[in-house]
């Protein structure tokens, strides 16, 4: 189960983060242990620290919005539903 934290839009954390999806100054997208992918959007954003081994992710910047996705079913699982 992951958690995730904003700070004044300044700072914002999640923890079971498994991988950085991409990133730039404008969107930072991570993507959790259960697959969950959360996209992060603004200026200035800077990634102030990640670990792979304990899932701790942490950036800065001026947070402008927060997009959720759930982790996407694959096409062979939709096929034999």
């Amino acid at each position: 189960m992951h958690s995730i934290s904003l700070q004044e839009q300044k700072t914002f954390s999640a923890t079971d983060v498994k991988e950085i999806g991409g990133f730039s100054e404008k969107e930072v997208t991570i993507i959790t242990k259960n697959n969950e992918r959360i996209t992060i959007m603004g200026e200035n954003l800077n990634v102030e620290g990640f670990s792979k081994s304990s899932g701790a992710f942490s950036l800065t910047g001026k947070i402008k919005q927060i997009k959720y996705q759930g982790a996407k079913e694959s096409l062979i699982k939709k096929l034999f539903k």
